[in-house]
């Protein structure tokens, strides 16, 4: 008896494998069926379609900084810099008023290099830390700019004694804000949250973004965020979680708006009873330069 011919239907879906310079999530030149993977040769980013969209890209993977400029061969096409804050001297961080303070921490968890800014009384005391503390040699729109931080804020605000946290690339000095710069910010007064918000700042005039992420009390949070190359865009994530927050207004895009590569700033808001703190770990930046040097 001859057996029954038996078929069987396959749906077969085409997916791209797909490289290139650009930010798959702008949607330039980067269209591919959904489960497509984009590898971004700029930077060693890996990328997955999950939407019809153009833009419907989400990073899988993030390496930090322009993975080749980590040789001399390289180094007209940017530059990148990471501080554990090992060797960080501390005569030379800002203190500004009565009870702020810069103090070098005992290692713990594995974090060798962690600085503790207090700071005690509102609209007076502050601390800085900041590479470069009188020099403003980076300006947005030349080159994608990338930013990463680690801290830890202990106590957070409660609303008789208040902290404010800016941590990012800008220039605020002493108590006052920022006048250029993009960076997070931690300011229940200011936002009425206990939320970070991705910021971007022009000549005093400010863009804010609630990244909807809670601060938490006494856990190391790591921030990054990237200034696209035309200095058009700012994305950012926290603790690995990419795109909380976007800002596309009032991001420093001239030689006349440059800003410092870093700035870890902690100022008391409200309240002289308590010293609030804030614990640095690490900082680091890239730039990638659209026209080599």
């Amino acid at each position: 008896m001859a057996r029954p011919f038996a078929s069987t239907s396959y749906r077969l879906t085409t997916v791209d494998l797909l490289t290139g310079a650009a930010d798959p999530s702008a949607g330039a030149g980067t269209a591919g069926a959904v489960g497509s993977a984009y590898y971004r040769t700029t930077n060693g980013e890996l990328w997955i379609k999950t939407g019809a969209g153009a833009t419907a890209w989400t990073k899988i993977g993030e390496a930090f900084g322009p993975a080749h400029l980590s040789t001399l061969d390289t180094v007209s096409s940017g530059f990148e810099f990471i501080d554990d804050l090992v060797e960080e001297a501390l005569s030379t961080l800002t203190n500004t008023g009565a009870g702020s303070a810069q103090t070098r921490m005992v290692l713990q968890n594995n974090r060798p290099g962690l600085v503790e800014q207090s700071v005690l009384t509102a609209g007076v005391s502050a601390a800085r830390v900041s590479p470069q503390p009188t020099s403003a040699p980076i300006f947005f729109g030349g080159g994608e700019f990338r930013f990463v931080s680690m801290h830890n804020i202990p106590v957070l605000s409660s609303g008789v004694e208040n902290i404010t946290v800016r941590i990012g690339a800008h220039d605020a000095a002493g108590v006052g804000d920022v006048v250029d710069g993009v960076y997070f910010e931690y300011d229940l007064a200011a936002n009425g949250n206990n939320n970070y918000w991705l910021c971007a700042s022009n000549n005093s005039v400010r863009t804010k973004a609630d990244t909807g992420v809670i601060a938490q009390a006494n856990v190391f949070r790591t921030v990054r965020f990237t200034v696209n190359a035309a200095g058009t865009l700012v994305t950012g994530s926290i603790d690995g979680v990419a795109f909380v927050a976007t800002v596309a207004a009032n991001i420093p895009t001239t030689l006349a708006r440059a800003t410092r590569p870093t700035s870890l700033q902690a100022v008391k808001q409200l309240g002289n009873a308590v010293a609030l703190t804030v614990l640095h770990d690490l900082y680091g930046y890239a730039q990638q330069f659209t026209t080599a040097r």
